[in-house]
């Protein structure tokens, strides 16, 4: 109960309880209706379990790329060790094509020039700020919370002007010409809308883009 959803599924991981009707049971119980008592100790639950902290965002990306390993990731992600979603245009038919698609789409939605900063808010495993720095010539900097993914990009940046630092948005400093953060949004959380948009404001100068 005090772990939601994430709880459920990995108490069913762990032989905690079984049903003959998985998917049955999921659409009902998808589809019960709390009343007044359940509408509050949800909204309570949401406003105490689910605000995503500084500390509490690190555990929850350490926990779910570092503690699984590299080994897990390489195999399932493809070349392009990108973990946000592909977008099959202009031909792409591989996830390696689609995923370089995806970079090719948000580069020309950046609008960037030679010497422009970049930052990339949730930069995974530094595929995109590579990419970037590779076909417009800018400086990109990348943050993440995983050591793992630190790592895994800085050993492929070699002299393209790219950093890698393990901070928070919340944390982060400098002023930006472009801000891009690509499937990291879903993990802020809707308590933390406002204040991650504020702190992207905050970061990116004055006529700049965020992506």
């Amino acid at each position: 109960l005090l772990q939601g959803s994430l709880g459920l599924g990995e108490g069913y991981q762990a032989g905690e309880w079984d049903c003959a009707d998985i998917p049955g049971f999921i659409a009902r119980a998808k589809n019960v209706r709390p009343g007044p008592l359940g509408r509050l100790a949800i909204t309570l639950f949401d406003r105490t379990r689910k605000r995503q902290t500084v500390e509490r965002a690190r555990e929850n990306v350490q926990r779910h790329y570092d503690d699984a390993g590299i080994e897990l990731f390489e195999p399932m992600l493809g070349s392009s060790m990108q973990y946000s979603c592909a977008y099959f245009d202009g031909g792409a038919e591989t996830l390696d094509e689609a995923q370089l698609a995806k970079q090719h789409l948000l580069r020309r939605k950046l609008a960037l020039a030679p010497g422009m900063h970049v930052l990339d808010v949730g930069c995974g495993y530094g595929t995109l700020a590579k990419f970037l720095a590779e076909q417009e010539s800018v400086a990109v900097t990348g943050i993440t919370h995983s050591r793992e993914q630190a790592a895994y990009a800085r050993r492929g940046a070699g002299n393209l002007g790219v950093e890698y630092l393990e901070t928070d948005y919340r944390d982060a400093g400098g002023k930006y010409d472009r801000i891009v953060s690509v499937g990291m949004f879903e993990h802020v959380g809707a308590q933390d809308h406002r204040t991650c948009m504020e702190c992207l404001d905050r970061l990116l100068k004055t006529n700049g883009r965020i992506v």
